[in-house]
């Protein structure tokens, strides 16, 4: 394993991943990133933010219609395409 130091990350924010605002997620993999934002919507519905609120009913639908391979796919791909960051 390289060194903690030479790791490369990427920042994406909860906008970019379908929710409502600027808060940054920064990680190595999609993986990494999108277990932070999953933290994060627990912490928004937890206080009742009604701008997640319905971010998440948004995604809700995405799951309701079969669509969450095709959005997942399109995530990750965008979350490849971020510059690397050292």
């Amino acid at each position: 394993m390289p060194p903690l130091d030479s790791l490369l990350m990427k920042t994406i924010s909860c906008m970019e991943l379908g929710g409502c605002c600027e808060e940054k997620f920064r990680g190595e993999t999609f993986e990494e990133v999108a277990n932070q934002s999953q933290l994060h919507a627990q912490e928004m519905m937890a206080i009742n933010d009604q701008p997640h609120m319905q971010a998440m009913a948004e995604m809700m639908a995405i799951m309701e219609r079969g669509e969450v391979d095709q959005w997942m796919k399109a995530k990750m791909e965008m979350f490849a395409l971020l510059p690397d960051e050292a």
